[in-house]
């Protein structure tokens, strides 16, 4: 079976460039997780909608969303993201889930999977999880935004990730490079 697992959907993007750039959409089971209540969107027919965040355990997680645009402004699970105007004093409540134990109970290692990662510094604490548990190998490409310099990691450690993460799946920097609009 083929995946794509949009983590961070926000408001569909990149899966709408993805069905487009595919040659077998049809092939493809699609998941999106997007936790912003604020962007309750309608996704390509036959997306499977997730509400959770991705995270590193199940339970229930301080989400914070921006301070003026809440539907656009890079909502976080990190209190101490310098970008997207957050904010920090009325969090919500939302769900999360153990991603890399979601990816281990729902597929096998002979599924193609490709992740759309863009979930605003958690990839800081999923990721090595995900190393650390041995679901980072069911992953074949995965797309990544980083935001280390918005969640205070360092360049070195950043490289650090980087480099384990790449030993183990296909990684693409800068997640396909579209904007707004779903252009490259």
């Amino acid at each position: 079976m083929k995946y794509f697992i949009n983590c961070g959907a926000h408001k569909g993007i990149a899966i709408n460039k993805f069905l487009k750039d595919v040659p077998d959409p049809e092939a493809w089971i699609i998941h999106a997780f997007e936790p912003n209540p604020y962007c309750v969107t309608e996704y390509h027919t036959g997306v499977i909608r997730h509400n959770d965040a991705i995270w590193i355990n199940d339970g229930f997680i301080n989400f914070y969303v921006g301070t003026i645009r809440k539907r656009i402004e890079g909502a976080s699970v990190i209190k101490n993201k310098t970008s997207g105007r957050l904010d920090v004093d009325n969090p919500l409540r939302i769900p999360c889930i153990d991603f890399g134990a979601w990816i281990k109970k729902n597929f096998t290692m002979e599924d193609y999977i490709v992740v759309q990662m863009d979930i605003e510094g958690a990839e800081y604490h999923v990721l090595p999880s995900m190393i650390k548990d041995g679901s980072l190998d069911y992953i074949d490409i995965l797309y990544l935004e980083e935001h280390h310099d918005r969640v205070g990691i360092s360049e070195v450690d950043n490289a650090k990730l980087l480099k384990e993460v790449a030993e183990k799946t296909v990684l693409r920097k800068e997640y396909m490079l579209w904007d707004a609009k779903g252009n490259k």
